[in-house]
């Protein structure tokens, strides 16, 4: 991370909160990071983790309106589920 000048392997310590890193290290990140606006990645974060909340959807054909009513029925209830981030 160059704007902070540190150690790539740091700031995954520090988004992560894993490891020791020192609390004015920790503070310089976390300024960068809201500068810049940084948001992590939650599909990113889903495969590191191994988490099961990662849905695929395979699809023929999206010109069939039976598919379409059916990815948007999935979709709408993946959506309250909390799975997909609109």
């Amino acid at each position: 991370m160059s704007a902070a000048s540190l150690a790539i392997s740091t700031v995954p310590r520090i988004l992560n909160k894993e490891g020791s890193v020192g609390p004015q290290t920790r503070e310089r990140v976390e300024a960068v990071i809201r500068k810049q606006g940084f948001t992590p990645s939650k599909s990113a974060r889903a495969m590191r983790r191994q988490s099961d909340k990662v849905v695929g959807i395979i699809v023929s054909r999206l010109d069939l309106s039976s598919e379409n009513q059916a990815l948007r029925t999935m979709l709408i209830l993946l959506t309250k589920q909390g799975s997909v981030r609109s």
